[in-house]
Order: structure tokens, then sequence, then C-alpha cells
């Protein structure tokens, strides 16, 4: 994940080889160094999406053992018992802080997206920790509304048979 010593590639040389897509949107290129730091801050979480050069299909960092490497090598050590909880994330970002949210918002923990501005994300953080750190990101025309969706009475979903089975699996453990 590291350049070769004494080569400090730029974003214009083939070293910069690292995309990644935030829903539709792509970003990039990088380097190793680049992405590593994005690694390194939670910018790009086991979640995000990356490819390596243009010609790769786009796959989760989870799917890629030397990027997950990297991030076991960073990670803080938790306790695999510690408590997730799960919420409800609703936010409209018109300020173009779009990518710098999701990002945000992935690195702290799975996420899945359920509408267009709507998204279920289960982490170890509290619903008001989550406010706290989703909202930096965000400018003063921008919309946020997190709720605690585990322990909430929820009647169901259908959202499709795919996102419904995620949908139970987050909300169950």
């Amino acid at each position: 994940m590291t350049p070769p010593s004494g080569h400090t590639p730029d974003a214009n040389t083939p070293a910069a080889r690292w995309y990644v897509r935030v829903d539709e949107t792509v970003y990039g290129p990088f380097t190793d160094a680049v992405l590593a730091g994005y690694l390194d801050e939670g910018r790009v979480t086991a979640q995000s999406f990356v490819r390596h050069g243009t010609l790769d299909p786009f796959r989760q960092v989870a799917t890629i053992p030397a990027l997950m490497a990297h991030l076991e090598d960073k990670a803080p050590s938790q306790a695999a018992t510690q408590d997730t909880t799960a919420c409800l994330v609703m936010a409209e970002i018109r300020s173009g802080q779009a990518m710098r949210f999701l990002q945000t918002l992935q690195s702290l923990g799975d996420v899945q997206r359920i509408g267009q501005t709507v998204w279920l994300l289960r982490s170890t953080a509290t619903p008001s920790q989550i406010t706290e750190t989703l909202s930096p990101p965000l400018g003063m025309d921008d919309r946020l509304f997190v709720v605690e969706a585990q322990q909430a009475a929820h009647s169901g979903f259908n959202l499709g048979r795919e996102i419904d089975v995620k949908l139970k699996t987050m909300l169950s453990g």
C-alpha cells in the first residue's frame, strides 16, 4: 500500500490507480498512499466500493484482502461483544457535501441504503453520537434526522426482497 521509496506520485502519474465510488459518483484516481490515508481516516471503509485501474470492476473493500489487512492493522482493538444499535438516518444534502457525509456515515458501521435520502445504520455509537458525528459535514441548508430503529415499533417494510432480508438481519441483531 505504500509507494516505492523515494517516489511520491501525484494524481497524474500511472501509480495513481485507485477509484472510489460513492453512490453513482466516481472519485479518483488516487495513489496507494492516498487510499491508505482515506482508509486510516475512515473516509473509505470496508463497505466502500473501490476499483484498481480503469478496467477492473468496483468491489467492496471487504472483498479485497490487502485493503482489509490494512484496515485490520490500523483498527483499534474492540471487544467483539460490543453492543450495537440500528438507527434510521434521513438526510437531505444540498450543500455539495454528499461524499463527505456518506463517507462519515459509512465510517460509523454497517450501512444499507433504503431510499434516495434514507439509510439504515448498525453501529456501536448511540443515536446522539451518530447525530454529533454526522452534523459537522452538513451545511446550513442540509437536513438530518436520526432515530433509533431497533427498539422502535416498526410494522414492517416492503422495499424489495434483497433489501428486506438485509434490513431484517440488521434489525434482529
